[in-house]
């Protein structure tokens, strides 16, 4: 039974040099619920235009709780937005991510070192996790 639906979103800032300045708290799930993730997409603040800009940084998710890393690799920002900053939605089949009631999703935003630093200013990079609660019952 979904009891709603659900859109967290988490953002790091990504320095000039090309580093993460800064990662997100973890996304605690209730106690009472399931959360089974649909799908995702971010977006970019103050885009250049430089697809080149969005692989520069990579995203996951671990979940705490059963100490696992969602993705077997590491999303690059380049599968998530357009050229113009917008989000990319990647759908999931039902079912294909649930975690469990009570779990910590803990964001993880890291830099390609490979790919240089930023052009122009530090940025901001969003990404938006959405998704069903299902009550767990008792």
């Amino acid at each position: 039974l979904i009891i709603r639906a659900d859109i967290y979103t988490v953002w790091c800032l990504v320095s000039a040099a090309g580093g993460v300045v800064n990662m997100p708290n973890p996304l605690h799930i209730s106690k009472d619920y399931n959360f089974e993730m649909t799908s995702l997409w971010a977006s970019w603040q103050n885009a250049v235009g430089n697809p080149l800009e969005f692989a520069k940084v990579n995203f996951n998710l671990r979940e705490s709780g059963r100490n696992f890393d969602v993705f077997d690799y590491p999303l690059p920002m380049s599968a998530l937005v357009t050229t113009a900053g917008q989000g990319i939605p990647i759908e999931f089949p039902r079912g294909l991510y649930l975690f469990a009631a009570g779990a910590d999703l803990t964001p993880q935003f890291t830099a390609n070192a490979v790919a240089g630093a930023l052009i122009g200013a530090a940025q901001y990079v969003c990404v938006h996790i959405g998704g069903n609660h299902i009550r767990v019952e008792q």
